[in-house]
């Protein structure tokens, strides 16, 4: 069992919103966001950064997982926060 899912499982209760940062290769996206969202109450949020060109792995995780649902917010003029909504 990958690390992160243990972390996970130590989590009793649903989180109103999560912050990933790590490996920004897709399939490491993708992973977290899988791994996290049963652990996010309806209505929370994902959260991650460098939603950008230098990381094409964060942009197409984050669309295909989230699709309409995510907003991404200016950080400065190069990277890029995003939030994605369940």
């Amino acid at each position: 069992m990958p690390t992160i899912e243990r972390i996970i499982d130590h989590c009793k209760y649903k989180q109103g919103a999560e912050i990933i940062d790590a490996i920004h290769l897709y399939e490491h996206v993708k992973n977290d966001i899988k791994y996290w969202q049963p652990k996010i109450r309806q209505g929370g949020m994902i959260c991650g950064d460098d939603y950008c060109h230098a990381f094409p792995g964060v942009i197409k995780a984050v669309n295909k997982i989230f699709k309409d649902k995510v907003q991404v917010f200016r950080k400065n003029n190069i990277y890029y926060q995003w939030a994605g909504f369940l």
